[in-house]
């Protein structure tokens, strides 16, 4: 990040919740070139498509997690989502459910959890749905392509 955009990030930082369970491949952190030396030593790792340093969840002890709270670096969950933990975490919550279909009348059902993951179901017929639940920002990647190709609000 530059050092504007890290200190924007850092004057309405909210502490990451230490007791919550990461449900993905890490955490984003926000870390400035001149900082990166100091946060090697907590196992984490840079990830050069995205341009971000990231905390792997086998890393994520409360210790580090609490210092890296401190240091006001934490972005959020990032990376692939591990779906069984992710379900257990969605639990028995309902969500809302938001549709979408295409000329030829498939539907994709996107159902949005309040701890920021989003299901997307894909009706493939006579029985055979797939759930896959990701990050909310990359279900809204899929939605955007998919309203782009031509799909709309069911």
């Amino acid at each position: 990040m530059k050092k504007k955009e890290l200190q924007n990030f850092r004057e309405k930082y909210s502490d990451w919740d230490i007791n919550k369970d990461i449900y993905t491949e890490g955490l984003g952190l926000a870390v400035h070139f001149d900082e990166k030396e100091d946060i090697k030593s907590f196992g984490v790792k840079w990830d050069a498509d995205k341009k971000q340093w990231w905390l792997p969840s086998e890393k994520a002890t409360i210790d580090t997690v609490k210092e890296l709270n401190d240091r006001k670096m934490i972005v959020g969950m990032r990376g692939k989502v591990d779906q069984d933990r992710a379900a257990d975490a969605i639990g028995d919550e309902e969500g809302t459910v938001f549709t979408l279909r295409n000329m030829e009348g498939e539907t994709i059902s996107f159902t949005h959890y309040a701890i920021g993951l989003v299901g997307i179901r894909t009706a493939k017929g006579h029985g055979e749905d797939e759930t896959k639940i990701q990050l909310a920002d990359d279900a809204r990647t899929v939605w955007d392509a998919l309203v782009t190709g031509g799909y709309v609000r069911a």
